[in-house]
């Protein structure tokens, strides 16, 4: 072999190797951009409830940012776990978020025995929003006050029914809560979700309701149901002669369904601070804010991933000697 075809190879040999490894490293950088595919949203609660309306226009939101579809696939019933678990079965690339409530990561892991998952499997990005829990009752049910609805209450030895979206759920613990708090016996009744319990409500096989804000206005101001009482500090968002249970002597009965974003443990670091600006970015356009508002809802992202796992801290100390005094323990 003469020098010049040995030179020839050897000049096509660096041309193969750069070649590769420009290759290599624009897969490298290609593996590791986000989104690469449409981003789902896993709601631990059935279609046409609060969550399920809040998530909808958040990935409407988020589609537009992110020029990737991003969907809404919904896996109600037990407590959220089964949401839980299907985002952590899914690839951890950033691609498969929980839409959850704050309670998800505070008030769940305070009454269950053993859970399918480790809190270190979830990591808490940010929250989205916040509506106040509303107590809806039957149109057969007498809530001209207070007073009328107690004395309703404690005529009927079996006790009230109160429909909840699921044992282990906020509402299911709302309502051990409330009747704890009102001396009146109650029997939960849990639902795959709220708008399976409206049916009912409605109908009059159920008593009252444990429902966030948008549903149990809309529901109220069409007829069809009665609000008894608002869980929230702000009567604005109440309809005429509504009032929060804090206005009727009892202070304590305060709680908002807050919904938040969480993600399995294993993106990177870029992926996770990505999906966090991107929340952000959402909801604080004025549409989704107007949107929300429209329906009692207040848009509220948090500051930082560390202020959002501040957050569960609080709930979960402040609901710690409730769950304990109620004697709430599931398997």
């Amino acid at each position: 072999m003469n020098i010049r075809h040995s030179s020839l190879i050897y000049c096509r040999c660096l041309a193969w190797v750069a070649c590769l490894a420009t290759w290599v490293a624009t897969s490298s950088a290609w593996a590791q951009q986000f989104p690469s595919k449409p981003v789902t949203l896993v709601v631990p609660f059935a279609a046409g409830g609060a969550a399920d309306l809040t998530a909808r226009r958040l990935a409407e939101r988020m589609t537009a940012i992110l020029n990737q579809p991003v969907l809404v696939d919904n896996k109600p019933c037990a407590g959220g776990f089964v949401a839980a678990l299907t985002v952590l079965g899914a690839p951890r690339d950033g691609h498969s978020l929980l839409f959850a409530g704050t309670n998800t990561m505070s008030l769940t892991p305070l009454a269950y025995k053993k859970l399918p998952f480790g809190a270190e499997d979830l990591i808490p990005l940010t929250s989205v929003s916040k509506q106040p829990f509303t107590v809806n009752a039957s149109p057969l049910v007498p809530t001209g006050s207070m007073e009328q609805f107690l004395a309703y209450a404690r005529s009927k030895p079996e006790g009230i029914t109160v429909g909840t979206t699921g044992i282990g759920t906020a509402a299911h613990f709302l309502a051990e809560w409330i009747g704890e708090t009102l001396e009146i016996k109650i029997r939960t009744v849990p639902y795959k979700g709220v708008a399976q319990g409206a049916l009912d409500l409605m109908a009059g096989r159920l008593d009252v309701q444990v429902d966030g804000m948008s549903s149990g206005v809309t529901m109220h101001t069409s007829g069809k149901t009665r609000l008894l009482a608002g869980m929230g500090r702000e009567r604005s968002m109440l309809p005429s002669g509504v009032l929060n249970f804090s206005d009727m002597g009892y202070p304590n009965l305060v709680a908002y369904a807050e919904f938040g974003i969480m993600a399995p443990k294993g993106p990177s670091e870029t992926t996770l601070k990505k999906i966090f600006e991107t929340i952000s970015q959402a909801t604080k356009h004025p549409d989704f804010i107007a949107k929300l508002a429209s329906s009692g809802e207040i848009a509220a992202a948090s500051a930082s991933p560390a202020d959002y796992v501040s957050r569960i801290k609080s709930e979960k100390a402040r609901w710690m000697p409730i769950v304990r005094r109620l004697n709430i323990e599931l398997d």
